[in-house]
C-alpha cells in the first residue's frame, strides 16, 4: 500500500488501463502514476480495439481512457466495462462539453477531465477510486466545462490553435487547417506556451503540469 499525504492508495497492486492515441499523454499520465507507486502494473492502448481487447483479456482496478474512444462505440465499450465488472473510469477529452458529459455517463465514467487540467486535480480523482479497501465515496462526475478554464487567458485564434494541438498535429497541418502561415502558428505556439507556464508540447499533451 502507498501513502500519499494522508491518503493509502492501492496502486502497487493495481492494475491500470491508460487507453489514449496520443503517446505523450500516455506518457504522462504513466508519470503521474509511478508518483504513487514506482512501478505500477499498466496497460496502455492506442486505439479502440485495442482497448476493447485489453479489457476482454485483462482485470483492472482502474482505467483512464480517451473519450473519442468512447464516442465511436459507447454501447460496445459499456459492454466491455461491464463484462470487465465495470472497474473505476475516469476520461478525457480536448474540451469538455455537454454531449461529451452525455457520453461519459453513458460509460459509467466517474469525472470526465480536459487535457488541460492540473495534475492535483486528477491525482484527487485516482485517490478517490483507489482509495483504501473500496471504502472511499464515488466521485461525483466532474464537468470541467463548469470549472476555471486553464485556457481562459487565451484568444479566440490561441484555443483554436490549442485545441488543434492537443489532437497531436503538426504546426503545418495546423496551419493549413486554420488558414494561416507556419511562423504565425509557431509565434502562436509560443504565446500559448508562455500564457500557460509550459516549456513543449510534451508538457501540453499531458494533464497540465504533470511533469
Amino acid at each position: 500500500m502507498i501513502v500519499t499525504g494522508k491518503q493509502h492508495i492501492r496502486l502497487k497492486n493495481s492494475t491500470v488501463l491508460i487507453a489514449d492515441p496520443i503517446p505523450f499523454f500516455r506518457m504522462g499520465l504513466l508519470a503521474m502514476l509511478r508518483r504513487f507507486a514506482p512501478t505500477p502494473h499498466v496497460r496502455e492502448a492506442d486505439s479502440m480495439s485495442a482497448t476493447r481487447q485489453a479489457l476482454r483479456q485483462d482485470s483492472f482496478d482502474l482505467v483512464l481512457l480517451d473519450l473519442s474512444f468512447a464516442q465511436t462505440e459507447s454501447a460496445r465499450l459499456r459492454d466491455d466495462l461491464d463484462a470487465a465488472g465495470h472497474p473505476p473510469l475516469i476520461t478525457f477529452c480536448d474540451a469538455p462539453s455537454p454531449a461529451l458529459k452525455s457520453v461519459a455517463q453513458s460509460v459509467g465514467a466517474a469525472a470526465i477531465f480536459s487535457r488541460t487540467e492540473q495534475t492535483q486535480t486528477v491525482r484527487m480523482a485516482v485517490e478517490n477510486v483507489l482509495g483504501p479497501s473500496n471504502t472511499a465515496p464515488s466521485l461525483a462526475m466532474r464537468d470541467q466545462s463548469l470549472d476555471s478554464d486553464a485556457t481562459t487567458g487565451l484568444t479566440e485564434r490561441q484555443r483554436e490553435v490549442h485545441q488543434l494541438m492537443l489532437m497531436g498535429l503538426p504546426n503545418k497541418e495546423i496551419a493549413r487547417r486554420l488558414g494561416l502561415s507556419p511562423n504565425t502558428v509557431k509565434v502562436h505556439m509560443t504565446i500559448i506556451f508562455k500564457k500557460l507556464g509550459i516549456a513543449s508540447r510534451y508538457q501540453a499533451l499531458a494533464p497540465h503540469s504533470l511533469l
